[in-house]
């Protein structure tokens, strides 16, 4: 019988997943609210579904980074550049949530990959090979593969909560005052 590549009753494999599973929801969450306050700094005129709608157009054909960069557009506009200034930090920290989303979402993940019978340990790699595969440059597949102990990705969760903490404060306040 074939080794299973993915073996989702062993404790720890359960725990990678349910891991990733939270970086992945609270990164959804976070771009909900990169939206929500694009759609609330568009201004849009109407009751709260109109606005939604007006902002759903302007922000459903764009990925993430777009939707940060847009963000940070409006907030100049909409806030003045005292304002966009402290913003920065904020920015830093969407921009590194945004790496952070495209490297987990868009790899491979192998959960406590190996052969203990041949002396591999098991370990938990990701390989990202839309990170590595560039036009006119040669593939180097150790770039792609690297491994990653719970611990990385619950530097992520925490990573991410910081972001949409600091998010939701900057435009309480902004709004505020």
């Amino acid at each position: 019988m074939p080794a299973k590549i993915l073996d989702n009753q062993d404790p720890k494999t359960k725990e990678y997943l349910a891991k990733i599973g939270e970086v992945v929801v609270l990164l959804n969450h976070l771009e909900a609210m990169v939206e929500f306050w694009i759609w609330e700094l568009i201004g849009a005129e109407g009751n709260a579904g109109v606005k939604q709608q007006i902002g759903r157009r302007i922000t459903s054909p764009l990925g993430f980074e777009k939707k940060v960069q847009l963000l940070r557009s409006l907030v100049v506009e909409r806030c003045g550049k005292k304002r966009a200034r402290e913003f920065e930090e904020i920015l830093e920290l969407l921009m590194k949530c945004c790496k952070a989303r495209n490297d987990i979402v868009h790899s491979q993940w192998f959960i406590q990959y190996g052969n203990e019978k041949e002396g591999i340990p098991s370990t938990t790699h990701k390989i990202n090979i839309p990170k590595v595969l560039k036009p006119q440059r040669s593939f180097n597949f150790s770039k792609a593969i690297k491994d990653v102990d719970l611990s990385e990705l619950d530097q992520s969760v925490s990573e991410i909560n910081i972001a949409i903490e600091k998010l939701m404060r900057f435009f309480t306040s902004s709004l505020q005052g």
